[in-house]
């Protein structure tokens, strides 16, 4: 309803449950977040197959919030570049946000908060932010002035 892009890194457990919403957002980025919470190989090599079979695009992020040691070696194997959020919303939401709310700030919305996203997409615009895709902010040219 926003009319705004972003990346959106899903778990393979939502994943299995909501296959629909990759039809649904086909002008979005999926990536995969993790399965059930957990860092097991063969979990994730399924679900990134899964999710790059379905949306036709290949699978760039590895996402983590904690230095995670198992998931981070399993990022290099795959070759996947590593993204860790700048900041994770989860109970606060919008007073969290207007602290820290800045250029090139990687966000992350907890599922406990979805209700919110209306509000906090709302805030940001207002504050004169855009909200874009991982792809389009780590482009080297997107930093230049």
């Amino acid at each position: 309803n926003e009319q705004i892009s972003g990346t959106f890194f899903l778990d393979g457990t939502q994943l299995e449950k909501n296959r629909s919403i990759l039809k649904n957002y086909k002008k979005q980025e999926f990536e995969l977040l993790s399965y059930q919470n957990k860092y097991q190989s063969s979990f994730l090599k399924t679900a990134r197959s899964y999710l790059e079979t379905t949306t036709r695009k290949k699978i760039q992020y590895c996402y983590h919030e904690k230095n995670n040691k198992k998931l981070l070696d399993w990022c290099i194997k795959e070759k996947l570049y590593s993204i860790k959020p700048s900041l994770v919303l989860k109970n606060n939401s919008l007073y969290e946000l207007k602290e820290s709310l800045r250029n090139g700030l990687i966000i992350t919305i907890s599922h406990n908060n979805l209700k919110q996203i209306a509000i906090l997409v709302d805030y940001i615009k207002k504050k004169g932010y855009q909200l874009v895709p991982l792809e389009t902010l780590l482009k080297e040219d997107s930093f230049a002035e």
